[in-house]
């Protein structure tokens, strides 16, 4: 598989926690569009799987906001997903009155679990990943082994 095939990279220009219902909003669709893709007979149109998958990703949000952590990552807090956030590093403009520290060490060993942690998933599993961008922060979702059985554990899988 070619790594456009198994790459999907939504981008949005807004931050994360500016409009939180906002966000939750877009991630939800983005997330429904994939699996609605991927499980020709999920209804992902139905208020009860909107609702959970809503419900899911207002837990992991509130959760985020509390967390200062670069790199966060959520288990099976999403249905049919393995979640992992990596927030951005805000570079300044003017590097000569910067007043937020950069690490490049840490910047690149970052980049490189994220890279590293694609490609063994890819060469694993040979599925789909979901990058959606925000403008602070980038979401990762990959799916789970077997997302069916998932989300019917999590009482998502609604075909009705």
């Amino acid at each position: 598989m070619k790594s456009e095939e198994v790459l999907i990279k939504k981008q949005n220009n807004f931050s994360t926690f500016m409009d939180v219902d906002k966000t939750i909003s877009a991630l939800a669709s983005d997330i429904s569009i994939f699996l609605s893709d991927e499980l020709d007979e999920l209804n992902v149109s139905s208020h009860i799987f909107r609702n959970g998958m809503v419900r899911s990703l207002s837990r992991v949000i509130n959760s985020l906001m509390k967390q200062e952590k670069t790199i966060v990552i959520f288990p099976d807090s999403i249905p049919g997903f393995t979640l992992m956030i990596f927030r951005k590093v805000e570079i300044p403009l003017n590097v000569s009155s910067a007043t937020v520290e950069r690490n490049p060490i840490t910047e690149v060993k970052e980049y490189q679990v994220l890279d590293g942690v694609i490609s063994r998933f890819f060469n694993k599993n040979n599925q789909k990943v979901l990058l959606i961008e925000n403008s602070d922060i980038i979401f990762a979702l990959f799916p789970v082994a077997d997302t069916k059985k998932n989300l019917k554990e999590m009482e998502m899988y609604i075909t009705y």
